[in-house]
């Protein structure tokens, strides 16, 4: 099948999950392609998806052994979610080409000793994993990313706001 349109997919990372949108252009307006919400553990437990909480509570080797099982886990099934996604579009004529990720707005994290060390920076660490978790993926399709900050984006919200001062 030939492919005749190019669509984009966003992506907003939560504790073990993402929304998931694709999206394309038909005459000049958007059109979702595909919505979804895909976990990023395979055990969808509180355990797992804030694996930082739980190696908070480790031996510093268990710890790391941790948090890197969950980070090879997140990759394969963030991974296999774009990958899945990609296909489905595939068959509507669609092909996926670049994507958004919403990016947390902090610093650099430190080791993983001060992570665990600080309970905002283990929140921090959290949701960090699970975003390199889609970066990982995104990098092995070689599709074009964009990049936002989440203090830097324009949200649901905002537009909220902003259309009730307008009235």
């Amino acid at each position: 099948m030939a492919q005749s349109k190019q669509a984009a997919v966003g992506f907003r990372v939560h504790s073990g999950w993402s929304a998931i949108v694709a999206v394309s252009l038909e005459k000049s307006a958007p059109v979702v392609l595909a919505r979804q919400r895909v976990h990023l553990v395979d055990t969808f437990t509180y355990e797992f998806r804030q694996p930082y909480h739980t190696a908070e509570k480790m031996l510093a080797g268990e710890a790391r052994e941790f948090i890197s099982r969950m980070q090879a886990e997140a990759r394969r099934l963030a991974y296999r979610a774009v990958r899945e996604l990609e296909s489905r579009t595939h068959e509507q004529g669609v092909k996926l080409t670049r994507c958004g990720l919403l990016l947390a707005s902090g610093k650099p994290l430190p080791g993983l000793e001060k992570i665990l060390a600080s309970h905002p920076l283990i929140h921090t660490a959290d949701g960090e994993l699970f975003r390199e978790g889609i970066l990982h993926a995104i990098a092995r399709l070689a599709w074009k990313i964009s990049e936002s900050k989440k203090k830097n984006s324009w949200t649901a919200q905002d537009e909220c706001c902003v259309s009730s001062q307008m009235r």
